[in-house]
């Protein structure tokens, strides 16, 4: 149940990027609505929510160059970038 409220927060997030009243979000809205149905109210995260969470952000940020090199836009550096040199 701890990996569903991740999901459901999750997205709540996604939600917020949508236009609302759009169909996209009716059928996001009413899906979360049910899923959150059977998520326990806890408002305070557990440790295995915790746990969910950081392996789900983890797996993005991994998953973010290869996604951004599928949608043709360049991916954000990962390290320290060179200083210019003098006069640049």
């Amino acid at each position: 149940m701890a990996q569903i409220g991740v999901i459901v927060r999750l997205m709540e997030r996604a939600l917020q990027l949508l236009p609302v009243g759009s169909e996209p979000w009716k059928d996001m809205a009413k899906s979360m609505n049910q899923l959150a149905r059977h998520v326990p109210p806890n408002p305070a995260m557990g440790g295995v929510e915790n746990t969910a969470m950081k392996g789900i952000m983890q797996q993005q940020q991994q998953m973010a160059p290869l996604i951004a090199q599928m949608r043709g836009a360049p991916a954000a550096p990962s390290g320290p970038q060179p200083q210019p040199g003098p006069g640049a």
